[in-house]
């Protein structure tokens, strides 16, 4: 009731609203009415309604027992039973007739109460109540172990005595009762027979003191209304016994819903985080340097795509690398260290620039250095910067450089290596910083890109390249981020996966794409490093099995554009990033099902260019060995967003791991991707007479934005 209805916007202090409110406050608390309705019109429950509600939810709340039909039947008839009440007969071997389906069923069984009587719903209830003094094993100490194989999440229950002696009893999916004793089978705080705590204090009854099975306390907080369940570490809750007495179905959304829910969460959350520990791209001149091997200087990456600047991004010097490749000092290509317009440019082994003709009559194979990653990454992330400001081109540019040389491992590449290469990139960050000195300019460093590992393949174990890439990161932050640019937050790093046909099985079960492992690791547990992805997606020269697997000009620029994406979220947006990538593997006799963090949901399976060749393997890039060899895998599926489930033609034998993407049978490679749209800031190129390989004539590719689906890393990860 509204006597005036002015319709005036909220917050109002017209005497009307303010009458209006006062009368409608009045009905909304003394009417008896179940609703009311406000001045703008809403209908809001009254005190009255709310009354209603609760007594209602109170009678819904609990079961009524009864010791036989008869006894139900007449409580039903009397009135005695509110309507929708849970209702449970124990004890009583007999049958009737339903009254509402007129089905025989047994007198024992769970009851509710609808409008025409008392409707049977199932037997799931114990044929009789269990004596306390059948418990008294639980005094002892119980040897086994209770394992859960199909879910495999990682919990935390405690059992405790009435003293409040407690034990972890579960924890990683695993309840080892070898270390509980129960001194009389009561839960602390509880009454209890046998009951379960999680690590926050809920608990579940699995007996009560009558000895029938018990329901979830606090189920409100918990958010189900179960006889057993157990909530993992994300909050998700799985229910293995109903309400009703019912074990857990086995479909997919009972083995694997929970999971998948748990793991979209974790992908969010990855999102959600904010990056407060290093710096923004606000200096005049934001550097971007690249460091590493091969693939980061452009090898091969003929002919140069980025030929033009669009926007007010610089170099040191004519180009992005040095002038002498291997020196332990820098020098600049054409011999000025002033800024000039970074372009892409093709240079020959001996480090002479090469006219377009010349770089068209290049026989296939030839080792000229092209297109690199800086240009792409430079020009891609300024559009995005641009986009986000709202200007055509922001006055602050970008540098690009390219330090890296060819066929080194991470020791020659470190600083004090003899040549100390290390110098020409600690000279390559002065020379920039110089130039923006000398114009009254700010300067940094945004973001330091590594990519290397392929040399340290044959003989550098996981923990040695760690250590090695923990100390390069450490020296590039004191003598370059701190020792050149002088800034107060360090920069990011952002790196590949090494892999493709670079990647190496090893000589182990445990050994398999170390460097791989090593570099995902590593960047997993320093929150400044990023892993972009991995390469072997991507177009690549590798056209036979002498070639030496770099990139071509558009594979080269196609990475640069996903680092690029990667270095807007983390520098620009200061979110979270982690590449998609395996959460943790779970077996359950010949099933083996993987959790992933995918950044932009679904999975997909797609096919990975091999050099021009988009190419599928039957199992996806997966390969499971144990210790008698290879397993066969007779199917695999991807289940909801984030699970790919793998069936195996035999049982496990002895230690097993799983891989993706290794060396022997997918060279490197794999089908998995997620379902990221963002488009990417450049296309895909390819003009006749330039240079370029006639099979980089790919017409679902040509003109078209590079896609940017994240690829999943390699891993090789222990399942038994």
């Amino acid at each position: 009731m509204t006597t005036f209805n002015t319709g005036n916007p909220l917050g109002s202090n017209s005497p009307k609203d303010l009458y209006d409110n006062a009368e409608n406050l009045d009905n909304g608390i003394n009417g008896a009415e179940k609703t009311w309705r406000d001045r703008r019109g809403v209908t809001r429950k009254s005190w009255s309604g709310i009354e209603t509600d609760f007594q209602q939810f109170l009678a819904d709340g609990s079961t009524i027992e009864f010791p036989s039909w008869a006894a139900a039947s007449a409580a039903a008839g009397a009135g005695q039973i509110p309507l929708n009440r849970q209702v449970a007969v124990i004890g009583d071997p007999g049958f009737h007739t339903d009254p509402i389906t007129g089905a025989t069923v047994p007198n024992s069984g769970r009851y509710v109460m609808g409008s025409a009587g008392l409707e049977w719903r199932s037997a799931d209830v114990l044929t009789e109540k269990a004596d306390r003094s059948d418990l008294s094993t639980l005094e002892t100490k119980l040897d086994n172990t209770v394992r859960t194989v199909a879910l495999d999440i990682p919990y935390e229950v405690n059992f405790a005595d009435e003293d409040g002696y407690t034990d972890k009893g579960l924890s990683e999916g695993i309840i080892d009762l070898k270390t509980v004793m129960l001194a009389n089978s009561t839960l602390i705080g509880t009454t209890g027979a046998f009951s379960l705590i999680d690590a926050d204090g809920y608990f579940v009854d699995v007996v009560d003191p009558t000895g029938v099975a018990g329901l979830v306390r606090d189920a409100a907080a918990v958010g189900l209304n179960t006889s057993l369940s157990i909530q993992d570490d994300d909050g998700y809750v799985v229910e293995l016994v109903s309400p009703e007495g019912a074990v857990a179905q086995t479909d997919d959304a009972s083995l694997y819903g929970v999971r998948n829910s748990s793991n979209l969460d974790a992908s969010r959350r990855v999102g959600a985080q904010i990056n407060s520990e290093s710096t923004a791209v606000a200096y005049d001149y934001t550097h971007f340097p690249v460091y590493g091997q091969s693939l980061s200087n452009g090898t091969e990456g003929w002919p140069a795509l980025s030929k033009t600047q669009p926007y007010n991004n610089v170099m040191v010097g004519g180009s992005v690398r040095q002038s002498s490749i291997g020196s332990a000092s820098f020098s600049p290509v054409g011999g000025s260290s002033a800024f000039q317009p970074l372009v892409a440019n093709v240079m020959s082994t001996s480090m002479a620039v090469l006219t377009d003709a010349e770089v068209a009559a290049l026989p296939p194979g030839n080792g000229a250095f092209g297109e690199t990653v800086a240009e792409g990454l430079v020009n891609s992330l300024k559009r995005l910067h641009n986009l986000r400001k709202g200007v055509v081109d922001d006055p602050i540019a970008f540098v690009a450089s390219s330090s890296g040389v060819g066929g080194r491992t991470i020791a020659q590449l470190t600083k004090g290596a003899s040549p100390n290469i290390w110098n020409v990139l600690v000279g390559h960050s002065q020379a920039a910083k110089a130039n923006a000195v000398s114009a009254g300019k700010s300067y940094g460093i945004g973001a330091f890109l590594w990519l290397q590992g392929e040399n340290d393949y044959p003989s550098t174990t996981k923990a040695a390249y760690k250590a090695a890439l923990s100390q390069l990161w450490s020296d590039f932050k004191v003598d370059v981020a701190g020792g050149v640019a002088g800034q107060k937050l360090p920069p990011v790093m952002l790196m590949y996966q090494t892999g493709a046909s670079f990647t190496s099985d090893g000589n182990g079960l445990d050994t398999a794409l170390s460097i791989g492992q090593a570099q995902l690791e590593y960047s997993e547990e320093n929150s400044d490093v990023y892993m972009v992805g991995p390469v072997y997606p991507y177009t690549d020269k590798h056209t036979s099995p002498a070639a030496n697997g770099h990139l071509d000009p558009n594979g080269y620029r196609w990475w640069a554009n996903l680092a690029a994406k990667v270095a807007y979220r983390v520098l620009e947006l200061r979110q979270g990033w982690k590449p998609l990538s395996p959460r943790k593997v779970v077996t359950a006799g010949r099933t083996i099902s993987i959790d992933f963090h995918v950044p932009e949901p679904p999975l997909a399976f797609d096919k990975p260019y091999l050099s021009y060749t988009a190419t599928d393997f039957p199992d996806k890039g997966f390969t499971v060995r144990d210790s008698v060899g290879v397993v066969p895998i007779s199917s695999i599926r991807i289940v909801f967003e984030t699970i790919v489930e793998l069936t195996l033609s035999r049982d496990l034998v002895g230690s097993a791991y799983i891989r993706y993407a290794d060396k022997t049978y997918h060279d490197g490679n794999g089908c998995l991707r997620d379902s990221d749209s963002f488009v990417a800031p450049d296309r895909y190129v390819y003009q006749v007479g330039t240079g370029q390989y006639p099979e980089a004539n790919i017409a679902e590719l040509v003109d078209k934005p590079y896609p940017m689906h994240n690829w999943c890393v390699a891993f090789n990860l222990k399942i038994q």
